[in-house]
């Protein structure tokens, strides 16, 4: 969540401190999490923000319920007084997938509360990815400071990995002067490309934890 900085107890002793962790040579290769069978449905990413309010997501999600459509993955997000939602929505077919979108663009049956909201809805296609890939989770703490996001992810991207999810979140942590400070939490999935240049990765891992003097670990799944 991001919803603002909150108080937090100190991490543990070397949170924050430069810590390195070889990449092991030979990562197993270990199914991926298992996408819903849709084959022959048609498909449509839908996102809705607006205001935060108490039953939003009970009265969207019957609202795409009531024109035939099912969600089958979704991310949900508040920040400060407003929230965000992203949803994988499939439909019987593209016939039932156009209708559905045209009445989440224009507002069709939506109740007073959801007139507010801003709702974005497009088609899809169904996922290309093979059944088994290598993934790897990564996460770095350390006190926050501009370009972390953009330096961590540009490592990752030099390597060949693709993000597949990222979870970042700023709290405030108490130093031995009393005052505290803005601490960074990311984390992530990713994929790994069928050939990790391990040596060259992980000396671009080391200078990324010197510079930023956070931990930094990637661990195959």
């Amino acid at each position: 969540r991001a919803s603002g900085l909150r108080q937090h107890p100190p991490p543990p002793p070397g949170q924050a401190t430069s810590s390195a962790r070889a990449l092991p040579p030979s990562p197993r290769r270990t199914p991926r999490r298992r996408a819903v069978q849709t084959q022959g449905l048609a498909h449509l990413c839908v996102t809705a923000s607006g205001r935060d309010r108490v039953g939003l997501v009970t009265q969207l999600s019957k609202w795409i319920y009531d024109r035939g459509g099912s969600i089958t993955g979704s991310k949900m997000l508040r920040m400060n007084d407003d929230f965000t939602v992203v949803m994988h929505v499939i439909s019987k077919d593209k016939t039932s997938a156009s209708h559905l979108r045209a009445d989440l663009l224009l507002g069709e049956g939506a109740t007073k509360d959801l007139s507010g909201l801003h709702v974005t809805a497009r088609e899809i296609k169904p996922s290309s990815h093979p059944g088994s890939m290598r993934e790897a989770r990564v996460r770095c703490t350390g006190y926050d400071r501009p370009g972390i996001v953009y330096q961590v992810t540009e490592v990752l991207a030099s390597a060949g990995f693709n993000i597949d999810e990222l979870t970042t979140d700023t709290i405030r942590v108490s130093g031995k002067d009393g005052k505290t400070r803005p601490f960074f939490l990311l984390e992530g999935v990713v994929t790994a490309p069928d050939k990790v240049p391990i040596q060259a990765f992980e000396k671009k891992l080391e200078g990324l934890r010197s510079s930023l003097d956070a931990k930094i670990t990637v661990t195959w799944s």
